[in-house]
């Protein structure tokens, strides 16, 4: 990996701020108990931007389906550990992603804690936070939902 300047760093976190995706997945469980797991994501139709997140962050890049007369499309991606890493760096660059960002930090603090309970509640936030459009909150019309961060 290439190493990073502050307007490396800073132009990441811009790019991840209006392009990416914070999410934590269930993924099929190898036992009894669902498992979790911390997903790092930047969607673009520039390969070329999404070459350079790898240079720079490692992952995988993956091709998006595209149908119609769409542009082709893909996702630069990085889970767990090296999610962590990446969005431990952009932080302090971060705006809009910022409760994701936390969120995903708190997660992590569970440190290997498999109760899946706790990861679900975890999971069901991030959801939240991701939500597009505009749902009915109070009886109100509202184009966000604001969830309180608890530990």
């Amino acid at each position: 990996m290439k190493p990073l300047s502050r307007e490396d760093i800073a132009y990441a976190a811009g790019f991840f701020d209006g392009e990416g995706c914070v999410s934590i997945q269930q993924r099929p469980a190898r036992c009894k108990s669902p498992d979790y797991t911390l997903n790092v994501r930047v969607g673009n139709t520039n390969l070329a931007v999404l070459e350079w997140f790898r240079e720079r962050f490692g992952g995988a890049i993956y091709s998006q389906l595209t149908t119609g007369n769409r542009k082709p499309s893909w996702h630069w991606h990085l889970g767990n550990r090296k999610a962590v890493d990446f969005l431990l760096i952009v932080k302090p660059f971060i705006q809009v992603k910022l409760p994701q960002v936390v969120l995903a930090e708190a997660y992590v603090s569970l440190n290997g804690k498999r109760d899946p309970s706790v990861r679900a509640v975890f999971r069901g936030r991030m959801n939240e936070l991701n939500h597009r459009g505009v749902r009915e909150q109070n009886g109100e019309r509202t184009a966000s939902v604001t969830i309180p961060l608890t530990h």
